[in-house]
């Protein structure tokens, strides 16, 4: 395909005609090429039969360089990859399984781009193009909400990072870009295992503009703030150039009678009232107050009535056998729905428990909950795997190798099809003890785990000392798979290394499928991860596991 296919965009610039074209090996599912086309439809877009003459021609692939190629060879072409970028890494993509959440984003910047003299999709987005991809983004997701409700619970923040200049004087561009990468990646995914609202992520020159949808308290941007600090100020997300970014953090809500720019132009002025006091990390610039809300450190004091309240819920991640795609099972993890800050992931909920020093009650309540309702599992699935994690002060307790059996036993799921992750960490402390409550558990006719295997020690050492069934590999790991030839030996090697020892290996964080297709290339048995499937509530996960089979 050539840009002689695309018709200049209307005199006004703006894009209302669409092509489709699957290109390479994709093979998206047609429920979601007909999500896509729904989604297209009912924003008002005209799709044209392949081949005809459109504004814009949305890019079916699964290759970042195809995508890459044809993106260079017009202003209007935009790739929707089946997953992950292109290969300048600057490209909007959109995950065919993922909802249709990105495809607003994928169109705004490809209007962007079709407005511009040149046209380079190469060149990142000029702060102005930034700016305005932001504002309508904040303005088309407004226009879908009822006027009462339109803006006034959308909430927005600035992140700047307080040593990039310094960190770019140090280090190659590449390099920076990279970062910058993982960092978008590290927080949308924070941000998501936080709330079920929508969530985007931009770019600005220092930093990015994180932007919620709908987010009905105040508190929990706050707290959502104050722990992306927290995170930014650790060590071990920029680990290659040996220094922390360190962030400072502008808030704002949108009210009711606000339009966009001047809500992202508060959050401008309040980052540089910020960088004029290095000692203030977070600042809210609400129009009313600048005073934040009470700290959310009281989450410790509502860990304690989450329990009583049956607060901390049970999700069901599907598991797939990489030989024929069958559902083999499922892992369970958990959700706290707090009744202030909404849904928060398992990683919040367990960051809570331990400076509470609640996780083995916590994780104690998640292990019964999940096998009390995959107890109910339909004798159709009866085949099915249950997973469920194991902490570190789980295995200190005496006698919890019995006391497991009999929560099994009194929850009526079968044994059998029980497998128990512990992390290499949990085991690792004490060799001796790790091996004879792993042998216990086993006889017990449960299976055992090292779960987020390559994290850690990694250590043959350790592993071959252990008696255990399974080896989980970190969805970090995985996804190397399609990284740089080094990447591929690292991942190649622990997978060899699992098969040496008769181990079954599960892939997890697998997003697409060239991902799961290297995976199985190299011996892997199961995946579980984005591409097979979210995690889902029991009721759910039985419809769904009922359809698979």
């Amino acid at each position: 395909m050539t840009s002689e296919r695309q018709r200049p965009a209307g005199e006004d610039g703006k894009l209302t005609s669409v092509s489709l074209l699957t290109l390479g090996d994709a093979q998206p599912e047609p429920e979601g090429l007909l999500q896509l086309q729904e989604r297209l439809a009912k924003a008002g877009f005209t799709i044209c039969a392949d081949g005809a003459m459109a504004d814009i021609t949305l890019i079916i692939t699964g290759d970042p360089q195809t995508a890459a190629q044809h993106v260079a060879a017009s202003s209007v072409i935009v790739p929707l990859l089946l997953s992950g970028t292109d290969a300048s890494g600057s490209a909007p993509c959109l995950f065919i399984d993922d909802g249709m959440s990105r495809l607003r984003k994928v169109i705004e910047e490809a209007q962007v781009r079709a407005a511009r003299p040149h046209g380079d999709r190469a060149v990142p987005l000029a702060a102005h193009d930034r700016r305005e991809a932001v504002i309508k983004w904040l303005d088309n997701h407004g226009e879908e909400k009822a006027p009462a409700e339109a803006f006034a619970q959308s909430y927005a923040m600035s992140i700047a990072f307080q040593r990039l200049s310094l960190l770019n004087a140090q280090t190659d561009r590449s390099s920076v870009d990279a970062l910058l990468s993982r960092l978008h990646d590290h927080i949308l995914r924070f941000a998501r295992d936080c709330s079920s609202h929508d969530m985007a992520i931009f770019r600005h020159d220092s930093g990015f503009y994180l932007l919620a949808e709908t987010l009905r308290d105040r508190r929990k941007w706050n707290w959502m703030a104050e722990e992306i600090v927290t995170m930014l100020h650790d060590n071990s997300l920029t680990a290659d150039s040996g220094l922390s970014l360190g962030a400072q953090i502008a808030l704002a809500s949108r009210r009711a009678d606000e339009n966009a720019a001047p809500f992202i132009a508060r959050l401008d002025a309040g980052i540089e009232e910020l960088s004029d006091d290095v000692s203030a990390l977070i600042k809210w610039v609400d129009r009313g107050s600048d005073l934040p809300p009470p700290h959310t450190a009281k989450l410790e004091h509502d860990l304690a009535n989450a329990l009583q309240q049956d607060e901390i819920l049970v999700r069901f991640q599907p598991q797939f056998a990489m030989n024929n795609g069958h559902l083999t099972g499922a892992e369970a993890l958990a959700r706290w729905q707090h009744p202030v800050l909404g849904e928060l992931g398992a990683a919040t909920l367990f960051t809570v428990a331990e400076r509470a020093n609640m996780v083995q009650p916590v994780s104690a309540h998640i292990q019964r909950k999940a096998l009390e309702q995959a107890a109910t599992w339909p004798a159709a699935l009866s085949e099915l795997r249950l997973s469920v994690n194991l902490t570190a002060q789980d295995l200190a307790i005496p006698g919890f190798a019995e006391a497991m059996e009999k929560t099994v036993a009194a929850s009526g799921f079968d044994a059998a099809k029980l497998t128990l992750e512990i992390t290499e960490t949990a085991l690792i402390s004490d060799l001796k003890r790790a091996s004879r409550l792993c042998t216990e558990l086993r006889d017990g006719g449960m299976r055992v785990a090292i779960d987020d295997f390559g994290t850690g020690f990694s250590s043959l050492l350790y592993l071959k000392s252990l008696p255990v069934d399974y080896l989980k590999i970190d969805g970090a790991i995985s996804r190397d798979i399609e990284g740089s030839p080094r990447d591929q030996t690292i991942v190649r090697s622990i997978i060899a290394l699992g098969l040496a020892l008769d181990l079954e290996i599960i892939a997890e964080g697998v997003e697409n499928e060239p991902q799961r297709d290297h995976l199985a290339e190299e011996g892997c048995h199961y995946y579980q991860g984005f591409l097979g499937g979210e995690a889902l509530d029991n009721i759910t996960f039985v419809k769904f596991a009922m359809r698979a089979n």
